[in-house]
């Protein structure tokens, strides 16, 4: 969604800078929960996935920025926005929750 979204925006100053660090930093959330899953020990995992946790607090600053201006609002599909922003504080919750998880994990040195 967040590619389809960064594709459709038009170009303006202010949206050449903040559709790729959005663009950037969602698609870090899963690609750091993917490496870190094909780590050897619990606590390699558990810091890929406060990597993955930083990145979904930086992707919902972005859209925040997006929702906040009244001025791209009006040119972007806010709905989208909301979405993504919705799922984004999903992820945010099952991070922490994982990372919690984790960290309790007797194999875990975290």
């Amino acid at each position: 969604m967040v590619i389809d979204l960064v594709e459709s925006v038009p170009k303006t100053k202010s949206l050449d800078v903040i559709a790729p660090q959005l663009l950037r930093a969602s698609t870090s959330i899963s690609a750091n929960i993917a490496e870190g899953y094909g780590s050897y020990s619990n606590k390699e995992y558990g810091r890929y996935l406060k990597i993955s946790f930083k990145s979904a607090l930086e992707t919902d600053n972005w859209l925040r920025k997006l929702i906040d201006s009244k001025r791209i609002r009006d040119v972007i599909n806010i709905d989208l926005v909301l979405k993504i922003q919705a799922l984004t504080f999903e992820v945010i919750k099952m991070l922490i929750s994982l990372i919690k998880k984790i960290k309790q994990s007797p194999l875990s040195n975290a």
